[in-house]
C-alpha cells in the first residue's frame, strides 16, 4: 500500500515533526488508526472495562439518585438474605 499525502497534509506532517508532537510519519498513522479504533467502538477489553466502571460509578450522580448513605456492597448482600 502506498499513502500519498496531499501538499497541505505534507505540510502538517512537517510541522508536526519539528513542534515534536511526532517523531515520524509512521507514528502519526499509528495514532490516527488508533484514534479511528477509539471512536468507531473497536476498544481495547482493558479501556472498555475501566469506562464501564467510570460510568457506574458516577451512574447516581449523573441521573440524581441516592441510596440514602447505603453502599452497592449493602445492597447486594440484603438482596442474597
Amino acid at each position: 500500500m502506498t499513502i500519498s499525502p496531499t501538499p497541505e497534509q505534507e505540510r502538517k506532517i512537517q510541522e508536526a515533526l519539528r513542534a515534536g508532537l511526532i517523531d515520524s510519519p509512521e507514528q502519526l498513522l499509528d495514532l490516527g488508526l488508533e484514534h479511528i479504533r477509539e471512536n468507531h467502538g473497536e476498544r481495547t477489553s482493558e479501556r472498555s472495562t475501566a469506562e464501564a466502571i467510570e460510568r457506574a460509578a458516577t451512574f447516581g450522580k449523573r441521573h440524581g439518585l441516592s441510596l440514602g448513605g447505603l453502599k452497592i456492597k449493602d445492597l447486594i448482600n440484603e438482596g442474597r438474605r
